[in-house]
């Protein structure tokens, strides 16, 4: 299908039709185009808000210029506020971090399925608060005691921390990854589930995959978030490859987020 073809609907659902897309081959830029329909204009599984923080935590952690500003803008054009978007990219920056520390002590993957296979028990049983308590000056048992209250048991990788950061790190990890926030554990953890993906984190994916559905994700929302990443990863490195031109992929994208505002505002 030639791009004549394909630009009024592009021109129909966004406004206009993406430079981007120009230099594309007729061959691929129809299933490309139907492709982004399905990832990024669709609704299910995953709604459009929490699938573009998704985009922005992922992209964050991979340090795309084009991706994050795009997924920055969709998601606030489907209305999330400063508030989810911070969260988005601190816990991307929380599961970036966790999956350089699993490889760099070289815990066995193993391990961590069993741990999580220990999670996923605790999880059907009634959830204990999580709660927020001094940082410093905390005995090493009295971290350990909260671990099992929550989780059930102390991971590996808390048992080899030194003390000086045990209780920070697990502070960090009880507010980003359990506690209540702006962005649900759920779609939190699918979140950490793209950013392992792409990065090939055996161990992350292990966790998030555990976590996603102990908050309640099904096996379609994982698959989709899968394929989510496979598209995302993709178009990251093809606008880089492509070195499109910044100001301009963000003039349009711009562009197309306002004409989302507005037909929002219509309907309401």
């Amino acid at each position: 299908m030639t791009h004549e073809k394909v630009y009024p609907e592009m021109k129909e659902m966004l406004g206009l039709a993406p430079a981007f897309f120009d230099e594309m081959s007729c061959d691929v830029i129809e299933p490309e185009w139907e492709l982004m329909k399905v990832f990024d204009l669709g609704d299910e599984p995953v709604p459009r808000k929490e699938r573009e923080l998704i985009g922005l935590g992922l992209m964050s952690a991979q340090k795309c210029r084009y991706c994050t500003l795009f997924h920055s803008e969709f998601a606030k054009a489907y209305g999330s506020t400063d508030e989810e978007l911070e969260f988005a990219t601190h816990f991307a920056k929380s599961v970036a971090g966790w999956t350089g520390y699993f490889y760099g002590l070289q815990i066995d993957a193993e391990t961590i399925r069993k741990e999580m296979a220990q999670l996923a028990q605790k999880m059907k049983g009634p959830q204990k608060p999580v709660v927020s308590g001094p940082l410093k000056d905390v005995p090493r048992e009295m971290v350990y005691d909260e671990m099992k209250n929550i989780l059930g048991f102390v991971p590996l990788c808390f048992e080899k921390m030194s003390h000086s950061t045990l209780n920070i790190e697990w502070h960090l990890i009880k507010q980003l990854w359990f506690a209540d926030g702006p962005i649900s554990q759920k779609y939190r953890h699918l979140m950490g589930l793209a950013i392992a993906s792409a990065q090939k984190a055996t161990h992350s994916v292990v966790v998030h995959t555990g976590l996603a559905r102990g908050f309640g994700a099904t096996d379609e929302e994982i698959e989709f978030i899968v394929h989510y990443t496979k598209s995302d990863v993709g178009w990251s490195a093809y606008l880089y490859g492509k070195q499109v031109d910044f100001d301009k992929f963000r003039n349009e994208i711009r562009q197309i987020c306002d004409r989302i505002r507005a037909a929002a505002a219509e309907i309401a």
